[in-house]
């Protein structure tokens, strides 16, 4: 999500220089409309995209440190101290199993 973001507004910037460079612009108003749109979408998504690779890292160094205590992980606190659901809890923990950050066969309670 972050990726498309940067692309976007990568291709905002380009066209806003394109229509403030052009030496006879016939109406530079539609352009222009569409260039803020591609820069305030494209922040938008590189924004959330940034807000979620940081709460997954949040996670899983919080998962890591509990299997480190206690030899499992604890949803419901990790839940309660990230103050989202248990169920989105669970579903970074096993993206972030996938990735490799986490080991698997460790017991989330």
């Amino acid at each position: 999500m972050r990726n498309w973001g940067v692309g976007l507004v990568i291709c905002g910037a380009l066209a806003v220089i394109g229509i403030l460079v052009d030496p006879k612009p016939e109406d530079p108003q539609e352009g222009m409309f569409g260039a803020v749109i591609l820069i305030g979408g494209g922040g938008l998504l590189a924004y959330k995209g940034q807000n979620y690779i940081n709460s997954m890292r949040d996670i899983a160094e919080e998962s890591l440190q509990q299997i480190r205590e206690k030899d499992y992980i604890d949803a419901l606190a990790l839940s309660k101290k990230f103050q989202i659901s248990e169920i989105e809890i669970r579903q970074k923990i096993t993206k972030a199993q996938n990735k490799k950050f986490i080991p698997f066969g460790v017991e989330i309670k």
